[in-house]
């Protein structure tokens, strides 16, 4: 068989195993998350949003995962489907880019292959394809390993980034720090490329100080962009450093004990390893890489482990949010399995005619018990989505059947919405309304909690029913709790005058969203996270 065969046959067979892999894609609904973020950038505006991917240090929340969300509102507004699809060519792009990327750094078009078959689906990141609000990490590892396999391909020519080419590579590195706070890693993966597949000779200090300018150049232009977006990140007005959810912790336990739960995660959540197993793993697999002095090997640890950092001192990051330290492991994995073919076939003495297509043979048994375990983990996870995002899902639905006009400059309260402790009922309406001029206030999120006395002070009342069914209160009817629906006239007394105090989306201590006084960019809000944080 021809190298052109397989290679077409390869193609066709990940191209097939692509699309019936996220076959389930188009049945899925937005999360308790994308709300949130379609209202941040919407609010904020495209010229906000545009401004903010070319000033990368500034604090306004991930911009370009902003200008995905702000140009599907404007086209799209709340169909979740073109959401969805239009994830589909990044996710493409990235199987072609670890593919490309892992066949560069082992050698091997079989491992290239190989590397973008195990990057196509992966259980453990089952965010990543179900989930708008992973668009970050998405984006990230499109520029992350676009930025890396630009460089690498020019490298291994046997040349180095010229006036033009270190332009593009910059901008992609910048691409994806605007993405996601991940990318900050590439200058040492960058470096760590260099050490390794181009070593200095270390004669003398002047022959470490030519081998240090063209080749440690492009790293340190880049960790000159990775330092000025730090500080401003973490000096900046309304930085993620204040949050709760985004302080690093910076220990030792919590360093391996991250590591740990990324191990179970990939695994399909089996409970295997602990921060003793996970640092004898990496202790073994160090040694392998220095004893055969591999260094792929050494590159896809490099890989996986410095990809890791920005998020391993950050409690509860795990799962979809590992899927760029994930590909260090993948191009690991597949070298594994290579040789693991490899030796076999020697080892029973294959003759040399027949010896690729006991490759094949294996590869494919392989590939096989890949399959179980994606299609079982696949089947798990469309059962989790499917409930998670029909409540979402509903309330839209709700506010396309039976929202009523309102007028500009209306205060308008929502009262019995689904989404206890929470904003998503506020940010739907406003996304419904589209309308800056409303001022929307829940009545979950009020102290004290609004009786119908306290109805006289908005223009419009809005509630739902126990079954989910969106109501105009007008006038407020007889209530059980904050209201109830019957066919008899409202009999309760209205309750003594007293102060109420409508809490707003500004009120919240945990988080001044863009639009508030006090608040110049928008942030990650405060209420219930969906599946995984990212």
């Amino acid at each position: 068989m021809s190298t052109r065969t397989l290679r077409l046959a390869g193609a066709a067979l990940l191209a097939a195993y692509f699309v019936v892999i996220l076959r389930d894609l188009p049945s899925m609904r937005f999360e308790l998350d994308d709300p949130n973020n379609i209202w941040i950038y919407w609010n904020a505006g495209f010229r906000r949003v545009l401004a903010a991917n070319l000033t990368f240090w500034s604090t306004f929340y991930r911009p370009l995962g902003g200008l995905w969300y702000l140009t599907l509102f404007s086209l799209a507004k709340l169909d979740p489907l073109v959401y969805h699809l239009s994830r589909v060519p990044f996710l493409a792009a990235n199987v072609w880019l670890s593919g490309r990327l892992a066949r560069d750094l082992s050698g091997s078009s079989a491992i290239g292959w190989l590397a973008a078959v195990l990057m196509t689906y992966q259980g453990g990141l089952s965010g990543i394809y179900y989930s708008n609000d992973f668009i970050y990490d998405v984006l990230c590892y499109l520029f992350f390993y676009g930025a890396l396999a630009f460089y690498v391909h020019i490298r291994i020519a046997g040349r180095f980034l010229r006036g033009i080419e270190m332009a593009c590579f910059l901008a992609l590195y910048i691409c994806a720090l605007n993405a996601k706070e991940m990318g900050f890693t590439l200058p040492w993966v960058i470096l760590l490329f260099e050490l390794l597949y181009d070593p200095p000779r270390l004669k003398s200090m002047e022959a470490w100080r030519r081998w240090w300018m063209p080749h440690a150049r492009t790293a340190l232009i880049g960790m000159a962009l990775a330092a000025i977006y730090f500080l401003g990140k973490r000096y900046g007005e309304h930085s993620l450093f204040y949050d709760s959810g985004y302080r690093p912790i910076f220990t030792w336990h919590q360093l391996w004990d991250r590591q740990a739960a990324y191990w179970n995660a990939w695994i399909y959540r089996w409970p295997v390893f602990t921060p003793g197993r996970v640092v004898l793993l990496y202790a073994a697999l160090i040694g392998i890489a220095v004893m055969q002095r591999s260094r792929r090997v050494a590159m896809a640890l490099a890989i996986g482990l410095f990809a890791t950092l920005p998020i391993a001192f950050v409690p509860g990051r795990e799962g979809p949010a590992t899927y760029i330290p994930f590909f260090g492991w993948v191009l690991l994995g597949s070298i594994a399995v290579g040789s693991g073919i490899r030796f076999f076939s020697a080892a029973v003495a294959v003759a040399p005619a027949r010896r690729q297509v006991v490759h094949v043979v294996l590869l494919c048994a392989f590939l096989a018990v890949v399959w179980r375990g994606n299609e079982r983990e696949r089947r798990f996870q469309v059962g989790y989505f499917h409930p998670h995002q029909a409540k979402i899902s509903n309330v839209i639905a709700e506010f396309e059947n039976h929202a009523p006009a309102i007028r500009p400059n209306s205060s308008v309260l929502i009262v019995d919405d689904p989404f206890p402790g929470v904003w998503d009922a506020s940010f739907i309406a406003r996304l419904w309304y589209r309308d800056k001029s409303l001022e929307f206030s829940l009545g979950n999120m009020m102290q004290p909690k609004p009786t119908p006395a306290d109805y006289r002070q908005f223009d419009y009342v809005l509630g739902f029913t126990p079954d989910g069914t969106l109501v105009e209160l007008k006038p407020p009817a007889a209530r059980a709790g904050l209201f109830s629906i019957t066919g008899a006239a409202p009999t309760w007394e209205p309750a003594p005058a007293r102060p109420l105090r409508a809490r707003s989306l500004c009120d919240s201590p945990q988080w001044p969203p863009a639009g508030c006084q006090g608040s110049a960019s928008p942030r990650r809000g405060s209420g219930t996270r969906s599946h995984n944080r990212t």
